[in-house]
Formats: structure tokens, sequence, C-alpha cells
């Protein structure tokens, strides 16, 4: 039972890093390309 929750936690704590990963990476390029029309709707899309 208790490796079963850690494992769990393991899962949970590597998805929220790539969650954080990917969020650095979208700040990273709106840092890069200012804000216009084209770019913002490539980023919808």
């Amino acid at each position: 039972m208790k490796v079963m929750v850690s494992a769990e936690n393991d899962y949970e704590s590597i998805l929220m890093f790539k969650l954080w990963k990917a969020f650095q990476c979208i700040n990273c390029l709106l840092e890069i390309h200012p804000f216009d029309k084209d770019f913002s709707a490539s980023v919808t899309v």
C-alpha cells in the first residue's frame, strides 16, 4: 500500500514538473515574440 501511494505521488510530481516546464517554455516564447495578432492566433490553434 505504501509503495502504491509513493508511486502516485511521483507520477503527480512528474506531471506537475512537465506542466511547469511547458509554462516556462510558453513564457520564453512570449518574451522572444511580442504579442501580435498572427502570433496569438498560432498559439490558440
